[in-house]
């Protein structure tokens, strides 16, 4: 996989690539940040995890329809992940969601765990 920051390999001037564990929680991080509608030809892409951070009231359910939205769409479109569990803490008032996965990759026994962090910005 192609590292996002596209850096350059100071050896072989090619461009970063990422393996293993750091390429799928890079993947997962991207599938869940891009928003439903915004991928050409793949209409249903992504988590749409950001349309969360506008509910305007919170509701208590909120962080257990995260955890499965997360689930879900980790399942659908990253098969290299085997999702153990979902951690969702969310703030309205303070407008942040942090979501924290513990997964495995497939073939490798440690597990392994990636937070993704968002903030509205006032």
């Amino acid at each position: 996989d192609m590292a996002t920051s596209f850096d350059k390999n100071p050896v072989t001037n090619d461009l970063v690539s990422k393996s293993d564990v750091s390429a799928v929680k890079e993947s997962m991080k991207n599938i869940l940040l891009t928003d439903k509608g915004s991928r050409v030809f793949r209409p249903n892409f992504g988590g749409n995890i950001r349309a969360y951070l506008f509910e305007n009231k919170y509701d208590p359910v909120l962080n257990s329809v995260i955890e499965e939205s997360v689930i879900n769409t980790i399942n659908t479109y990253e098969p290299r992940a085997v999702i153990e569990s979902v951690e969702c803490v969310s703030s309205m008032d303070d407008n942040y969601i942090y979501i924290t996965i513990h997964f495995y990759v497939q073939n490798l026994a440690e597990l392994q765990t990636t937070t993704l962090t968002m903030e509205k910005i006032r």
